[in-house]
């Protein structure tokens, strides 16, 4: 259990280096701005551009989503390296976490 605790460990710094590089406050303050001009009545009298919009902020709600399910995953995880019967489940999350954090930090 302490190889699955070390490894959580280091998860959880690659995700916080991820987190600071892609830089969360900033993402969030996009994706308010982008859902704002979606909500502006004449938003789809372009297309073209409403179309970039919708999917630029679909692109970036996926990355901050996918930032937090790490998170929440990494936190549980740790939670529950304590018991020792869950060590079968906890190397599956762990190769889940870590393939999520490969695609993320790309």
């Amino acid at each position: 259990m302490d190889k699955i605790k070390n490894e959580l460990k280091d998860l959880s710094i690659r995700l916080i280096k991820i987190r600071e590089s892609i830089d969360t406050v900033k993402l969030q303050e996009e994706i308010d701005q982008l859902s704002t001009q979606m909500s502006d009545p004449n938003f789809w009298n372009d297309q073209e551009k409403a179309k970039r919009i919708s999917q630029e902020l679909s692109h970036k709600e996926k990355t901050l989503n996918t930032l937090n399910s790490l998170e929440e995953k990494i936190t549980n995880s740790q939670e529950l390296s304590d018991e020792p019967s869950l060590g079968d489940d906890l190397t599956k999350e762990l190769t889940e976490i870590q393939t999520g954090l490969i695609v993320t930090g790309k």
